[in-house]
């Protein structure tokens, strides 16, 4: 058997980073996965993409990796998300950002009898966003065909995917969709401050392990689905943030797991239907 451990969403926080990886240590992994976003946000971009680079055996290219390295001048007309942009590429030597300009959208193998595949957040595009709590089953089906940024023009069995920054696991149309979490800005998407509870093991950095016969498509192997919550230290990772842009919203989403658009996500679950508390 295989055991695979997929990593997504580090948002260059090298604490969480460092404590995934010593649980990873501990669970007799044979393949390490990450699904991009290893910048933004955090301070410690250059660190985490030296650490990825050296630990992990297949690296896919997230939205912020593409977006954090574009020509800065194309924001420059909007003062806010161009000292943004220029804070977080001050955080990178010019080698990280070819490298990350190089890394590739997808992977895909069998494992189990099942075609993996695994993207940052969609298989056509960056701009495309999609979370469990959308009803519509036809657009979540979507997923798992072959896009842009397939290798293959096969369907999916199975879609593993980040972006979203919650875990979650569901099934469907005979297939299954996989969240494998953030390892550096965990979050929960319905939050409200009137129900007072204290973030626990949502704060905590998130992973996943897949289990089975790598390569084999045989569908009567096992196939296991593992998902890892591990402490670490916020306020460390805090450190010496204070100059960051973007300090106090990225220090409500470590220690809160409250998301910065929160209020945005919001009105997006009520327009498809979701009715709230206060409602």
């Amino acid at each position: 058997m295989t055991r695979i451990a997929v990593i997504s969403d580090i948002h260059a926080n090298f604490e969480a980073l460092k404590s995934v990886f010593e649980d990873i240590e501990t669970q007799n992994i044979d393949k390490i996965i990450c699904l991009g976003d290893i910048i933004g946000k955090g301070i410690h971009a250059h660190q985490c993409i030296e650490f990825v680079k050296k630990k992990c055996d297949i690296v896919i290219m997230g939205n912020v990796d593409e977006r954090f390295c574009e020509d800065v001048e194309k924001f420059k007309d909007y003062e806010i998300e161009y000292k943004r942009m220029v804070y977080h590429q001050s955080l990178m030597t010019k080698a990280d950002m070819k490298y990350l300009q190089s890394l590739p959208y997808s992977t895909e193998f069998y494992l189990s009898g099942n075609l993996v595949r695994m993207f940052h957040a969609n298989p056509n595009s960056f701009d495309s966003n999609l979370n469990h709590f959308d009803v519509n089953f036809k657009k979540k089906l979507k997923l798992f065909e072959p896009g842009n940024f397939t290798i293959s023009d096969k369907t999916a069995d199975i879609v593993v995917f980040g972006h979203l920054h919650y875990q979650f696991m569901e099934k469907y149309y005979n297939r299954t969709l996989i969240n494998c979490g953030s390892v550096g800005n965990s979050g929960c998407l319905i939050h409200d401050d009137r129900f007072n509870a204290e973030p626990k093991e949502i704060i905590q950095a998130h992973y996943l392990i897949l289990e089975g016969e790598e390569n084999s498509k045989d569908k009567t192997d096992s196939l296991s689905v593992i998902f890892r919550s591990v402490n670490y230290d916020i306020e460390t990772e805090l450190e010496n943030g204070k100059d960051n842009p973007e300090f106090e919203d990225y220090e409500l989403e470590l220690k809160k797991a409250k998301y910065r658009y929160i209020g945005r996500e919001r009105e997006t679950l009520k327009s498809i239907g979701y009715k709230f508390d206060d409602e």
